[in-house]
Parts: C-alpha cells; sequence; structure tokens
C-alpha cells in the first residue's frame, strides 16, 4: 500500500507555510507487482487561514502540489482554531465561517496539478480546543454531534473536526457525518463528502502535530 503523509505548520507568516522546493518530490506510491500497481497512498497538507489577510485562504505555497506523486488524493486543510470547553459554544460561529470557506475554495482552486492527476481538494479542518490557555481544562461534548446535521452547515462536503482537550476528552454521545441522524441503527445512510474526526486529550497545543499530546511528569 502506499504511504501516507501529513506536511503541518503552526506558523503565522503571510505566506507559504508549507512549500516545496523546486524538483522537491513527496512520493506515497504503493508497491509496484509486475503489470499491478499497488494502492495509492495520501497526501495532506495543514496551515492556518487567513494569514494572507484573506480570512478564507490556507497558507500552503500554490505550487507545493506539483511534488505528490502516486497519492489517491490530496488535502489542503486550512485551519480555524476555537477555543470552547464545549463544542456547542462555537456552533452558529464555526458554521458561519466554515460555509463562507467552501464558498470560496470551490474544487482544487489554484493549486498546481501533482504528478499524476490526483485529486486535489481545499477542505476546511476546524480544530476546537479546550482552552485558549496553558491551564488543563476538559473538553465536554455533551449530546450527539452529527455534521451532516449542523445547523445551515452546507452538507456533503467534508473536511475534518479536530477536538482537542489539553486535560480530558469527555464524549458523552454519538459523532457522526455519514448517516441522517448521529446513531447509525436509526439514521439514513447519505452521499457525498464527509468529515473526519481527530480526537485528542493531553493535547499539546505547542505541536504543529495536531495528534501531538503532552508528555506525562512521571514517563
Amino acid at each position: 500500500a502506499g504511504g501516507s503523509v501529513m506536511l503541518s505548520s503552526l506558523s503565522m507568516a503571510s505566506i507559504d507555510a508549507v512549500t516545496a522546493e523546486s524538483g522537491a518530490l513527496i512520493d506515497v506510491s504503493g508497491d509496484q507487482q509486475g503489470a499491478v500497481a499497488g494502492k495509492k497512498g495520501r497526501v495532506t497538507m495543514r496551515a492556518y487561514r487567513g494569514t494572507t489577510g484573506s480570512a478564507n485562504t490556507v497558507n500552503v505555497a500554490f505550487a507545493t502540489t506539483a511534488a505528490v506523486k502516486g497519492a489517491e488524493e490530496v488535502r489542503l486543510e486550512g485551519v480555524k482554531v476555537y477555543n470552547s470547553a464545549t463544542f456547542a459554544t462555537n456552533t452558529s460561529t464555526i458554521v458561519t465561517d466554515t460555509n463562507a470557506f467552501y464558498t470560496a475554495n470551490p474544487g482544487s482552486g489554484s493549486y498546481a496539478a501533482t504528478q499524476d492527476g490526483a485529486t486535489i481538494s481545499v477542505l476546511p479542518n476546524i480544530e476546537v480546543r479546550s482552552t485558549g490557555t496553558a491551564t488543563p481544562t476538559d473538553m465536554t461534548i455533551a449530546t450527539d454531534l452529527n455534521m451532516r446535521a449542523l445547523g445551515a452547515l452546507q452538507a456533503g462536503k467534508g473536511g475534518t473536526l479536530t477536538l482537542r482537550a489539553n486535560k480530558d476528552l469527555k464524549v458523552n454521545g454519538s459523532l457522526s457525518d455519514g448517516f441522517s441522524t448521529a446513531v447509525s441503527t436509526t439514521g439514513i445512510l447519505q452521499t457525498g463528502n464527509t468529515f473526519s474526526y481527530e480526537l485528542v486529550s493531553s493535547a499539546d497545543f505547542s505541536a504543529a502535530n495536531p495528534m501531538a499530546t503532552i508528555k506525562s511528569a512521571t514517563s
């Protein structure tokens, strides 16, 4: 099978927080067995939105995607961070911001074609942190959360929802996006793209890797 590569930056530089030099190669091709090609890989490039002064840009250089080879899909994820101990606090703002991002970034936008024509998608990464400080704070998802029915959010567009608590992450319900309700046993399977979920407790907010955790004092 092909590889999986994530290039992620926390830089607030005005442009090109993620970039590839001319002639660079990001090869995630699968193993070739004779005439049979292996399964292709996946590349994700993740950076903040809006650092160029326009709210819905992604801080990845347009030419970076030209370095990619062998990918089934290339995702350009524009990250916007919200701070709240409960997801519901920011729902209306998240819906407004995400819909604006979808409208501003149809298809592959201005990103260069990959070396073998992989699909390039510009998608939102909605990152909710339990707090905007270093104080350890729990995050609680109090009820079912279905991104397919989140107010007026444009359904079937997809993206990533990253929930990061620098203490405990408490999910008191079901998380979904592929069904009409959050519970698959009662919901109807939907068409279109879906959200991926990244769930992190003891998150290290200073790390570029969204899945990084705080090192224990005893480890």
